[in-house]
């Protein structure tokens, strides 16, 4: 196969004219030994993963500057984006209106046939395809000859490639996850080996300040890398948790109610270890104990009509309501139902309450007619 060096003197000058600002930011390859945020640094070189990314760039990658790959020899698979979080239509516009920065390339792995797949820059080259479907003559000027800058590995294992293309932290400065994407980028990182949370937290963009310096915070994903050690039963159920707000999932499923809730990973992940340890644990279905607990999370709890009737509250507790609340006409709607006196009557303070929820109504209204932006100057300049 054929492939062309850029100038590398030209993609300096590139950077320096678009001032490091693209379609997408710059997707590098080499491994990140350092994180900044607020000024402050952490040193993430004795992490195996970074050891690892650092030995795949000296034993795989084809060359230091990017080359030109046939763009139609690219596909893609293993992406964790949903939908949602891929953007695609605003990304298609972008690339039509400011077209493709050469100093931005993507990732590809080599294949012995000569194809290549997609490590980073899955947003990018999905929505080039796109514009070489739907309007042919933009994508023969975004990509000059059909080609694409591209820095290229080759003979990569799925772990090499896995640890390569889940980058998709904040410090990376790419479009973030949704929640359901960042637990199927845990899961794939934990199937091909990084098992420590630490490694998870810090591949993941989880940071934490400590004693003045930045530390993967562990305690973010560590729900997360339990559930995804959990039956796969159980992972389609918290699926729809973390899905409640995505438009494609809602519209394929219909139902998206479920009683699954992060609070009982912990009891599930206990209990699977104590299967575990009793060596009866079912990877599909689970084991006793945790098929035990998954029925006390997942089954409603049977409610007799005595537990359904509220009991009738006191006069203490309506007069440590009314001193909590800071809002006058609640605060003097409970002191009158607790039995004190009060300057205006219940039919006074239902009007006031009238008067309250007319004027919100307005400015909501006010502010979809202006604007988020203009409604907040408006504001401002009204206090």
């Amino acid at each position: 196969m054929t492939t062309n060096v850029i100038d590398p003197k030209t993609v300096a000058d590139v950077v320096a004219d678009h001032n490091m600002q693209s379609n997408e930011a710059l997707e590098g390859h080499d491994a990140m030994l350092e994180i900044g945020k607020d000024d402050k640094l952490i040193d993430l070189g004795d992490m195996q993963i970074y050891k690892d990314e650092q030995e795949i760039n000296r034993n795989n990658l084809v060359s230091q500057e990017a080359i030109l790959i046939d763009f139609s020899t690219l596909y893609r698979e293993g992406n964790v984006r949903t939908a949602a979080c891929l953007a695609l239509p605003q990304m298609v516009r972008s690339l039509r209106s400011r077209c493709y920065d050469p100093a931005y390339p993507v990732t590809l792995s080599r294949k012995k046939d000569g194809s290549h797949l997609v490590l980073r820059g899955n947003r990018r080259t999905e929505g080039i395809e796109i514009i070489a479907r739907d309007f042919p003559d933009d994508f023969a000027r975004i990509l000059k000859d059909g080609q694409i800058p591209a820095l290229v590995y080759e003979n990569l294992s799925d772990r090499q490639e896995c640890l390569l293309r889940n980058d998709h932290s904040a410090q990376q400065g790419q479009v973030g996850l949704d929640m359901w994407s960042q637990f199927l980028q845990i899961m794939q990182l934990m199937k091909n080996g990084v098992n420590s949370q630490s490694e998870v937290a810090a591949k993941v963009g989880e940071f934490k300040e400590e004693n003045g310096e930045l530390v993967p915070n562990r305690s973010k994903v560590q729900q997360r890398c339990s559930l995804a050690r959990l039956p796969q039963f159980i992972i389609d159920e918290f699926e729809i948790l973390m899905r409640q707000k995505d438009p494609e999932f809602i519209e394929a499923r219909g139902d998206i109610t479920t009683l699954a809730r992060f609070g009982k990973i912990a009891g599930l992940w206990a209990a699977h270890l104590e299967d575990q340890k009793k060596g009866i644990f079912d990877s599909v279905k689970g084991g006793p104990a945790l098929q035990a607990k998954w029925a006390t999370v997942i089954e409603p709890k049977s409610i007799t009509e005595e537990e359904t009737t509220p009991s009738a509250p006191t006069v203490a507790q309506i007069r440590e309501w009314a001193k909590a609340v800071t809002d006058d006409v609640i605060k003097e709607t409970l002191t009158k139902a607790s039995g004190q006196e009060t300057a205006r009557s219940f039919a006074d303070l239902d009007a006031e309450q009238a008067k309250l929820r007319l004027a919100f109504k307005t400015l909501e209204d006010i502010k979809v007619k202006l604007g988020g932006k203009e409604f907040r100057k408006l504001i401002k300049s009204a206090k």
